[in-house]
């Protein structure tokens, strides 16, 4: 009853008589200061990518190794995928949806071949989904969407462009 006898002032602490917590751990007794003007030395976040896009770009790198090692050591075994090349990997920014871009070794496959190609890796996305999971260290692993790659044919046609403009300015 001694600190109803006592006047508001004189309470302890704001809240009618109870005191305060005690502040423990590292910050204890230091009273706030203005906020620190501290900047790290080094390359920025904000220069010139966002600061989930260096993780991102990491992660669809190590998905295209690892499935460039996947064919390589023939763990899809359809007689469709053979030859098949893993040109990149686009990932999504929240790591849910990867764009495998693929290409054959073959010089110029067939629009039969390349068909054939997505098919078998459509039909073998949950097994190699699986295997991606053994060997990447994700709590999901994204979803697999297989593209046809056309970087070597526009690559091929722009060449064959420049060849002939380059033949109509020696004509003239």
């Amino acid at each position: 009853m001694a600190g109803r006898d006592r006047q508001p002032e004189e309470r302890d602490g704001a809240r009618g008589g109870r005191a305060a917590p005690a502040k423990s751990g590292p910050r204890a007794g230091r009273e706030r200061s203005a906020p620190s003007t501290f900047k790290p030395q080094g390359k920025k976040h904000s220069e010139g990518k966002p600061a989930g896009s260096e993780r991102i770009a990491r992660v669809a790198e190590r998905i295209r190794t690892d499935l460039a090692n996947m064919f390589l050591l023939g763990i899809v075994r359809d007689p469709d995928a053979q030859g098949a090349v893993v040109s990149s990997v686009k990932l999504t920014s929240d790591l849910s949806l990867a764009r495998v871009f693929m290409r054959l070794v073959e010089v110029d496959p067939s629009d039969a071949r390349k068909k054939a190609l997505l098919k078998s890796l459509e039909r073998a996305k949950g097994h190699i989904r699986h295997e991606l999971a053994i060997r990447l260290d994700l709590r999901s692993v994204p979803e697999l969407r297989f593209a046809w790659d056309e970087t070597t044919e526009i690559t091929a046609h722009m060449d064959a462009l420049f060849a002939e403009v380059e033949a109509d300015r020696k004509r003239f």
